[in-house]
């Protein structure tokens, strides 16, 4: 079960005292209680007196049995002959009875009980990792309690703490804040913790990370294998670890291939529609933009391939998401196991619980390089796909444009939109570039008219 918290004060409700007159039922003058012995809503149990849930007193009562009869067959102790067992749990059925665990459990010193600060729990990302938590925790017997720190440190502090006010045993962490210190006394109160995707900020703590400079840095070497020079990386607010270390990755890629890094073709800032649209265009700008992009995170690559549609550019994105694989074409992502993460992590959570003793550990999982089409574009194919939406007057002797042949011209691919119906087959693949670059080469001869003829009829053929 998983249960949304913030830290806003909850009013109480149990133990307002009741005035004179007002009706016993659930509902105030509008229960619908009939009076004495009235049964309030339908289905819900009887109300004694504004008391709240019944007890285990209450149901000895009604079974005609002692207290403590009624505390065996709750707890599933012997000593119990099964007609009277039968007998209390018709008692407990009838009115409804639920055993106060957090009385029992406090009386164990654990709350079975476990805390999730994430930054925002409706990205997909967090999700994953929040529900392979949740797995582990239902394994172990305890619920999950989580809330978003929408990336706020002080929001973070105040979930965090308001989970220990709850006695939790114990919490995993998305970090917001760089400084942990807040959370020394609830650990050395015996509050296990564990942080997720960033270290803990000046406290010695566990944590799961993930490849962040060694995953960025094969994403942006998979671009520049594929001929890209000029590579623009747009990442996250510069404050947060992990976009710090995955633009430590596109540097140290860059600088192993001895390719400069220029001021416009790096933008680090929360993503927002705006922000990854200004930061495009000044990476276009002049008269050598950038030909590839490597996106911090999956909500960067989202933004991009939006602002970029129509044009042809090589994306590369750190982190999956849902639909990138159906997508024309397929994005190429540096993708993470959240769920992975987030097992390890609540493992290493409930070790600690269960006594594992220790220095605090770091576990760092590995990244996986996931080719699907958006980061293979070449940039001499993006000049032929530029050149070809360019050249309008280009048309056959009939008069038609030639798109039908060359390309589906709007497609955000270049091997889509120079080879169009030539998908299929590396032969035909080849010599459909080659006639292209053809093509490319006799736009600027003043006799090519005849020759530029022969050889669409020839890319024609071949599809």
């Amino acid at each position: 079960m998983i249960s949304d918290l913030d830290s806003r004060t909850r009013d109480r409700v149990h133990g307002i005292p009741r005035q004179p007159g007002e009706p016993t039922g659930l509902g105030g003058a509008d229960s619908g209680a009939s009076g004495p012995g009235g049964s309030g809503l339908a289905g819900a149990p009887i109300m004694r007196g504004g008391r709240g849930r019944p007890t285990m007193k209450d149901v000895a009562n009604r079974a005609g049995v002692a207290l403590k009869t009624v505390s065996r067959v709750v707890n599933d102790e012997p000593g119990v002959t099964p007609e009277t067992a039968t007998r209390v749990r018709n008692a407990i059925n009838e009115l409804g009875f639920r055993r106060n665990d957090s009385a029992r459990l406090l009386r164990k010193g654990q709350t079975a009980s476990i805390g999730l600060i994430m930054e925002d729990i409706g990205d997909p990302f967090y999700s994953a990792l929040s529900r392979a938590v949740e797995d582990v925790a239902h394994w172990n017997g305890s619920l999950l309690f989580t809330g978003s720190s929408d990336e706020d440190p002080q929001r973070e502090q105040e979930l965090v703490l308001a989970l220990c006010a709850r006695r939790v045993d114990g919490l995993i962490v998305i970090p917001a804040s760089g400084d942990h210190r807040y959370l020394l006394p609830e650990i050395a109160a015996g509050v296990a913790s564990v942080f997720v995707d960033r270290p803990a900020g000046l406290i010695d703590a566990d944590a799961v990370l993930a490849d962040n400079v060694g995953g960025t840095r094969a994403g942006v070497a998979h671009l520049i294998r594929h001929g890209h020079r000029r590579i623009g990386f747009i990442g996250d607010n510069p404050h947060i670890y992990t976009a710090a270390q995955r633009q430590q990755g596109y540097r140290d890629a860059m600088a192993e291939a001895g390719l400069p890094v220029e001021r416009a073709w790096v933008s680090m800032a929360k993503p927002t529609p705006d922000s990854v649209r200004d930061a495009l265009t000044a990476m276009l700008a002049g008269p050598a933009p950038v030909t590839a992009l490597f996106c911090g995170n999956n909500r960067v690559t989202i933004l991009a391939l939006r602002a970029t549609a129509g044009r042809p550019m090589a994306v590369v994105g750190f982190d999956d998401f849902e639909l990138a694989d159906l997508v024309s074409p397929g994005v190429t992502v540096v993708a993470q196991n959240p769920a992975e993460m987030g097992r390890r992590a609540a493992e290493l959570l409930f070790g600690r619980l269960a006594g594992t003793p220790g220095p605090a550990q770091y576990v760092e999982l590995g990244t996986k390089l996931i080719v699907r089409g958006s980061g293979e574009t070449r940039p001499d194919l993006q000049d032929q796909a530029q050149d070809h939406g360019e050249d309008h007057d280009a048309r056959d002797d009939d008069g038609r444009d030639d798109d039908r042949v060359v390309g589906r011209g709007g497609s955000p691919s270049a091997p889509d939109v120079i080879l169009g119906p030539l998908r299929e087959g590396t032969k035909h693949r080849r010599a459909a570039a080659r006639v292209i670059v053809c093509l490319r080469h006799a736009r600027h001869s003043s006799s090519s008219g005849t020759y530029r003829r022969r050889r669409r009829r020839q890319l024609t053929a071949l599809s």
